[in-house]
Order: C-alpha cells, then sequence, then structure tokens
C-alpha cells in the first residue's frame, strides 16, 4: 500500500518542480537580455524532448506528466525566442532540434512507446551536453538561470525514484543523467558568478 501511494505521489512532486522550471531562465533572458551561458540547442533540444516525453507518458497512463512536459516544451519554445532577440544565434540550435524531433518521431512510428522510450533514455545526456559546453566555454554564464537547474535536479530525482519503483528503465536513466548533468551546471555557474563579481573596494 505505501509503494502505491508512493508512486501516486512522486509524479505529483515532479510535476510542482517540472511546470515552472523554466520559468526563471525565461523570465531571466527577457529582463536581462544576456545570453551568455545559455545554449540556444540545449533549449531547442528541451523542447523536442518534452514533446517526446509527453508522448510516452500519455501512451503508458502516466497522465500527470502530460501538463509538465507540454509547459516544458512550450516555454523551452519561448527561451529560443528570447535567446534570438537577445542576440544569441539560434539557426544551428533550432536545426538540431528539429533533427531530434524528427528522430523521435521516427521512434514512435517504427517501434511505438517501446522504441520511444529506449530513445529518450539517452535523450537528457544529448539535451544538456550542449548546454553544459556552453556554460563551460563562457567566462561569465550571467545569462544561465541557477533557479532553472535547483527545479530540474528536484525534478528528476522524483522520475528517477518513480523509475525504480516501478521497473521503467527510461526513467531511471533520467534520474541519474538528470541529477549528474543539474549538479554540474550549478557548480559552472556559480564559479561564473564568482568570476563576474566586483572586486570589492579597498578599505579607506
Amino acid at each position: 500500500m505505501g509503494r502505491v501511494s508512493l508512486i501516486d505521489f512522486l509524479p505529483l512532486a515532479a510535476t510542482a518542480c517540472a511546470v515552472p522550471q523554466l520559468v526563471p531562465q525565461l523570465a531571466r533572458l527577457v529582463r536581462t537580455r544576456r545570453p551568455d551561458g545559455v545554449s540556444p540547442a540545449w533549449a531547442s533540444l528541451t523542447a523536442a524532448s518534452n514533446l517526446g516525453w509527453l508522448a510516452y507518458f500519455t501512451s503508458t497512463g502516466l497522465w500527470t506528466a502530460a501538463v509538465p512536459s507540454t509547459t516544458c516544451a512550450l516555454v523551452a519554445g519561448g527561451i529560443v525566442v528570447a535567446l534570438g532577440r537577445a542576440g544569441a544565434p539560434v539557426r544551428r540550435g533550432v536545426a538540431i532540434g528539429t533533427t531530434w524531433l524528427a528522430v523521435l518521431i521516427a521512434a514512435v512510428a517504427l517501434a511505438g512507446p517501446t522504441g520511444l522510450g529506449g530513445v529518450l533514455a539517452g535523450a537528457f545526456v544529448l539535451q544538456v551536453v550542449p548546454s553544459l559546453r556552453t556554460a563551460w566555454s563562457t567566462t561569465e554564464p550571467v545569462g544561465v538561470s541557477r533557479a532553472t537547474w535547483v527545479l530540474i535536479g528536484a525534478e528528476v530525482v522524483c522520475w528517477g525514484a518513480i523509475g525504480l519503483l516501478d521497473a521503467r528503465p527510461p526513467l531511471i536513466a533520467l534520474g541519474v543523467t538528470g541529477v549528474t548533468a543539474a549538479a554540474a551546471m550549478l557548480v559552472l555557474t556559480r564559479a561564473g558568478r564568482l568570476r563576474a563579481a566586483p572586486a570589492p573596494a579597498p578599505a579607506a
């Protein structure tokens, strides 16, 4: 009984973290118009992957996840637009995201939900690599919202736990890779913020 109630609770907790998770990043870009450290490819891949997760969750009965998947796909698309308005080159990132979406559609057509789940198992790695690489190569990644990555980490912990409790390998993979990526991004952005901070004025 306890296990069933926990599996019922975890998707709600994941939803609570997932629905607003990209909003701080979008708000930061709109407010500061500084895209430093934010990858257009990451935003585009995030939109495509969440459309894939939406199809996977609904086809396997996890209807609760339809809300955050839809929200994340829409807000990630908004991030791409905000990056373009802030002067970031987004054309290549959009092309990468479109290609990934085509791969997901092909997986559904060829192997149904099982094939889609297998492809999505490694999706988060593909999704976050551009983001981590951009943050690593940017001296001051001040455009990255740390609040977004805290919420991403909290969400994937919930999905990873569901995967362990309900024997869903794609969700276990999502949990492991997601927590690792979120922790790495928080370390990179903290180091960048420290470099960007103005030096204290000398004492009189």
